[in-house]
């Protein structure tokens, strides 16, 4: 007999297994406490299969609608009350039902009728997780026998003792101070083949916790709220769990729950040192990524970025937010866009792929703060062209969430229509402007061809709300706060389809014995020659010449006999050159990523390496040397999604051009499909 089974439930995104149930069987069965978990969330979704009913689903059970069309309806309770049946049967002490979140509310009041309908005489409902709210434990308190409130671990023991009195147990919890003791995480109930919608290539995505709390105090985050203090795990704790699943389960994809993974950069770095000394050792290929908050340069050891690499660093998010200094001030993140620039460059040179949270529309940004951020994306478009961002999400310009500050500023925002937070307007913006700016960067994002956003998630939700979203009461929003009654893009920000001429940049790096190297470049049919290279230096070339396929060699051409310096059977100096970096029109880029075919010919045989060290010729070639060129189709750009993006952001701007330029409004909404 089970003394508890853990379920996670409706509604998480599907990009990864639940942590929850998965670190707490981990600490109880380290304990010798006989758990078992189960995996709802991405069961109902794979049942359901349609993918209309899935996603009328979501909108239901995060309240974008009331009610469901009477099939989605039946299919769903019939669900409900199946599920029910079989966790009941379980062998059990307790079910124990996973509330990640406020989307988890309505599925849980639905979903607990069925339970008690089922549940054995001495079976008991217990409810844990960051989504317990005082409103939501009042509703589900006539069907439940205990909740948890609070980080669940150390509760969940004494509650599973009999230790009712304990600190969480129907009561505010404390903070765990040791998160070493915890162990690893326990993901074999799970199906790991139901098929998440992870943005890693070659696996499933292991969720992983390596502190709790954070270092910051963002303006529209309750992190806060729910953790008073910044708690953290060793490095070596951290990377010995990674480890650890690598060799028993085989992961290799790992991302971090926290809120930032650099909140303590020494803990960090020592975890990066255990792993790379051991994918350096096995060859493993392990990845990881999490949320990661910008930083400014001083300070950081100069083997930060290289540990970031050869640790696995993948697919870091980084709250951005925005292109204002000034807009990013008032949210509290605590660095400026100097410091932003300055740590994409150091993640473009090292390779270090990454993805953006922005939010638009954010109580106090003007509409100069907006051309700020659209600016920001027309100049970080090449790095996108070199694959360093690869993904980005946009959010709300105001999102009501209970205990972060913002909510808490009664003088920030006001509401339009009392007790309705969706409708909200402050000094320099509104939700019907917020529509707006994410419509016109959704147009100049999709032209300069960004990895493909949450337009969808957002715009949706628009247009099923077309009828309370525009309406001729707001016309005061709009000429009081719309000075652009359109949602064009502003055309200087539109990238070129080609550029008149190309600007090439080649670093190098040249090492000499007697003498410095002299190379020779043929760009084309243009030759630079008898250039010498001392350490590392970087030349600029202006191609006025391109083609099509642009041919590029370079040629070491004093290497003597004598250069290469032997003592003791080894070389002490030698004469050569190494390319240590290409950029075209600032993007860039290296043999896997360029459409570049680079080949050394030495001493008559093609050799595969990045340096001359005879009388050797570097040839390759480049073609389109245009940002958006060169971006591949890679697996997490989504592409079969932009026809039906384009679709959405097509219908949801007629719409809002229809109401903000027309005096007389009749609002239909559209069918969606």
């Amino acid at each position: 007999m089970f003394d508890i089974i853990i379920v996670s439930i409706p509604y998480i995104e599907y990009s990864a297994p639940p942590a929850a149930p998965a670190i707490l069987k981990g600490y109880l069965n380290k304990l010798g406490i006989n758990s078992t978990t189960r995996e709802l969330n991405i069961e109902f979704r794979n049942q359901l299969a349609d993918p209309d009913i899935i996603g009328e689903l979501i909108g239901y059970w995060t309240r974008i609608v009331n009610t469901l069309a009477p099939h989605s309806h039946d299919l769903y309770h019939s669900l409900m009350d199946r599920y029910a049946k079989e966790l009941c049967a379980v062998s059990a002490r307790w079910i124990g039902l996973s509330v990640f979140s406020g989307d988890s509310h309505v599925f849980v009041l639905d979903f607990l009728p069925y339970l008690t309908k089922y549940l054995p005489a001495d079976g008991k409902i217990l409810l844990g997780g960051h989504g317990l709210t005082i409103e939501f434990l009042e509703s589900a308190g006539p069907y439940i026998d205990a909740y948890i409130q609070g980080e669940g671990e150390l509760a969940l023991r004494e509650l599973l003792l009999g230790n009712f009195d304990y600190p969480g147990i129907n009561s505010n919890g404390k903070q765990i101070d040791d998160l070493d003791q915890l162990g690893y995480s326990d993901y074999s109930d799970y199906n790991l083949d139901a098929g998440y919608d992870t943005w890693y290539d070659g696996g499933i995505m292991i969720p992983i916790t390596g502190s709790r709390g954070c270092v910051r105090d963002c303006s529209f985050c309750d992190v806060g709220s729910i953790w008073d203090r910044y708690k953290y795990r060793s490095g070596l704790s951290v990377a010995t769990e990674i480890i650890h699943n690598h060799k028993t389960l085989g992961f290799k994809n790992f991302y971090f729950t926290d809120s930032l993974i650099n909140g303590n950069v020494k803990e960090l770095i020592n975890m990066m040192k255990h792993l790379t000394e051991y994918r350096v050792r096995t060859g493993a290929d392990i990845k990881w990524g999490g949320q990661w908050i910008v930083r400014s340069q001083r300070g950081l050891p100069k083997d930060y970025y290289p540990l970031i690499k050869s640790s696995g660093g993948f697919n870091i998010t980084m709250g951005v937010e925005t292109g204002s200094d000034s807009v990013r001030a008032h949210m509290k993140k605590h660095f400026t866009n100097k410091d932003l620039d300055d740590e994409m460059e150091q993640f473009s040179r090292h390779r270090i792929s990454c993805g953006f949270f922005m939010i638009l529309g954010y109580p106090t940004e003007t509409e100069e703060d907006f051309n700020d951020t659209l600016r920001m994306f027309s100049r970080y478009t090449k790095y996108v062209a070199d694959g360093t961002i690869i993904g980005l999400a946009i959010g709300r310009g105001y999102s009501h969430i209970p205990g972060s500050p913002m909510a808490k500023d009664t003088t920030l925002v006001s509401f339009v229509t009392p007790n309705n937070r969706k409708k909200w307007k402050s000094n320099d913006s509104n939700y019907l402007e917020n529509i707006r700016r994410r419509l016109i960067a959704q147009k100049l994002l999709n032209n300069l061809e960004w990895p493909a956003s949450n337009v969808e998630y957002e715009l949706r939700p628009v247009l099923r709300n077309a009828e309370f979203l525009f309406d001729e009461n707001d016309r005061p929003l709009i000429d009081e706060l719309l000075s652009i009654k359109n949602t064009d893009v502003n055309t200087t920000l539109l990238s070129p389809t080609r550029p008149t001429d190309v600007e090439l940049e080649i670093s190098f790096e040249g090492s000499k014995s007697i003498d410095w190297p002299m190379i020779d470049i043929q760009i084309n049919n243009t030759w630079y020659r008898n250039i010498e290279v001392q350490d590392n230096q970087t030349f600029k070339y202006i191609v006025t010449d391109k083609r099509t396929r642009n041919l590029i060699k370079i040629t070491l051409t004093n290497k003597g006999p004598h250069d290469t310096l032997v003592e003791n059977g080894e070389i002490v100096a030698d004469k050569f050159v190494k390319l240590l970096e290409f950029k075209i029109d600032g993007v860039r880029v290296d043999a896997d990523q360029l459409y570049l075919q680079g080949r050394v010919k030495c001493d008559g045989q093609r050799i595969k390496q990045n340096g001359l060290y005879k009388n050797s010729t570097y040839t390759f070639y480049f073609e389109n040397p245009v940002h958006k060129f060169f971006i591949k189709q890679r697996r997490y750009y989504f592409k079969d999604k932009m026809q039906h993006t384009k679709f959405l952001l097509e219908t949801v701007s007629s719409l809002f051009d229809d109401f903000i330029n027309k005096d007389t409004i009749a609002v239909q909404t559209p069918v969606v499909v």
